[in-house]
């Protein structure tokens, strides 16, 4: 039987300009992340017949983390500029088509971090960390 496992390259990481357009950023290399979690309480009573019990009680949206190769490029200088500025920036994770549908993962996030790798053999590199800031949503279009 063939696999039906979908490729991960093509995938785009694109950021919302803050008027009406999303673009792609460029160089983007390996992205983690984009679903979410749901956080639970202990639930455990003297009811629970010995045994741990916990409870849903909010979804959080995964830390999103990409690699990319460093450049002048504007959207890169934007992602520097939305950290200095603690500005809430929209994103999309657009997952390479497949069949003719596309997968959209949707979020607002803050730049948590960037780190910059300059070795001495090789090409600038920065490690960038988005926090999400509310709902994570899913399209399939």
């Amino acid at each position: 039987m063939a696999t039906a496992a979908r490729r991960a390259h093509g995938t785009l990481l694109k950021i919302h300009d803050g008027t009406s357009t999303y673009t792609t950023i460029a160089e983007v290399l390996d992205i983690s992340g984009g679903g979410y979690e749901v956080q639970t309480e202990d639930a455990t009573s003297h009811d629970s017949g010995g045994w741990y019990e916990s409870a849903p009680v909010i979804k959080k949206g995964q830390e999103v983390t990409f690699d990319l190769l460093y450049s002048s490029a504007t959207t890169q200088d934007t992602l520097e500029t939305d950290q200095a500025n603690m500005t809430l920036r929209l994103f999309q994770i657009v997952m390479t088509p497949a069949n003719g549908v596309t997968d959209t993962r949707a979020f607002a996030a803050y730049i948590k971090n960037i780190e910059y790798s300059l070795p001495v053999a090789g090409l600038i590199r920065a490690s960038v960390t988005l926090e999400p800031s509310g709902a994570v949503t899913k399209t399939i279009s």
